[in-house]
């Protein structure tokens, strides 16, 4: 009887847990896990507050602001030459988007390139920048 009661137990507890069990809609990791400004464990949030903060990290997207100049030399699809923070090592990457608007005061449009991380050397929230606006052949890919 107690083994019956113990398993029923065990299995209102992980009906409980799927109830407080969030599922990303894409693999990437917890960055940060947020609760209300000084609230305390286990206190309710409010409909809108973050809960946490997630990343996709491969593909990693780098998004670039250039001059118009160079962005009508770009062609999404393409792969091109990326430099990763102060490295002068390039990684390639494929152009997957163009702005179709500049941005008002700098006059800058802003391009998205993805770049393959399935190792996590290339961190989140580094700075890129484009090396060369010629499109690299295809046996570099």
């Amino acid at each position: 009887e107690n083994k019956l009661l113990a398993q029923k137990q065990y299995e209102i507890e992980q009906a409980r847990l799927k109830l407080y069990t969030l599922r990303a809609t894409f693999s990437g990791e917890v960055l940060s896990v947020a609760t209300a400004q000084g609230a305390i464990e286990g206190a309710a949030l409010r409909q809108n507050d973050p809960i946490m903060h997630l990343a996709r990290l491969d593909p990693i997207l780098a998004k670039i602001s250039l001059p118009e100049t160079i962005v009508d030399q770009l062609k999404v699809g393409q792969q091109y030459a990326l430099a990763i923070g102060q490295r002068d090592a390039a990684v390639h990457a494929r152009l997957t988007r163009i702005a179709s608007v500049a941005d008002r005061g700098s006059q800058l449009i802003e391009v998205q390139f993805e770049i393959p991380n399935s190792e996590g050397a290339i961190r989140s929230g580094v700075r890129f920048r484009l090396l060369d606006a010629t499109a690299l052949s295809a046996s570099k890919e």
